[in-house]
């Protein structure tokens, strides 16, 4: 059983836009939607899936993408180009556009919309991880396909600079397939405990 989040396979490939529907992102101490407003804290959304890769931003022109494929080591990063092309970074200090994120894709459980979670940071990083193990605990307990039903919030952590904040995602249920959707899942390429 692997230990990355349930992965939609087909969503892994080089410049394509892994973003489903609208995106979110954590802003300071809570989780907000495309245009910056808080997500509402009664809201839950089901985990459908994860990616990972690197994303190159630059003003005016679409992201550009380089994808992890499932069961396959982190790619390299992109070649940077010249560091007098940087941008700068919170510190004032030239950083290479490329940047390595993780991607939550998210079911609303009450509107059934779907949206993306985003993030490039250190705290959304460890957020995505302890969710990935409590997913593979449950997948051992459980013996089947899961996926966590989450609450979007904030939660402490430690960095260089004192306590910051960080997303979190809260589970506050689990979705079990059947044996049914399983066989189904299992027929359209998942593998290792993946949702598709």
């Amino acid at each position: 059983m692997n230990s990355q989040l349930p992965t939609l396979q087909r969503w892994f490939v080089d410049n394509v836009n892994p973003v489903r529907g609208l995106k979110k992102r954590f802003l300071t101490d809570r989780v907000v939607d495309h245009n910056k407003s808080p997500v509402a804290a009664d809201r839950t959304f089901i985990v459908t899936g994860s990616a990972e890769g690197w994303r190159f931003l630059t003003k005016g022109e679409p992201p550009r993408w380089t994808m992890r494929t499932a069961g396959q080591p982190r790619p390299q990063r992109p070649e940077c180009g010249d560091e007098s092309d940087w941008p700068l970074d919170f510190n004032g200090q030239p950083a290479c556009p490329w940047k390595y994120v993780n991607l939550l894709y998210l079911l609303d459980a009450q509107t059934g919309e779907v949206s993306t979670f985003e993030t490039d940071s250190i705290g959304g990083g460890i957020a995505v991880r302890e969710l990935a193990d409590q997913i593979v605990a449950m997948q051992t307990t459980e013996g089947a396909l899961v996926a966590p039903v989450v609450a979007l919030e904030a939660a402490s952590f430690k960095t260089r600079y004192g306590q910051k904040l960080r997303p979190h995602f809260r589970i506050t249920g689990w979705k079990i397939a059947n044996e049914k959707q399983a066989a189904l899942a299992i027929s359209y390429g998942a593998d290792d405990g993946e949702l598709s």
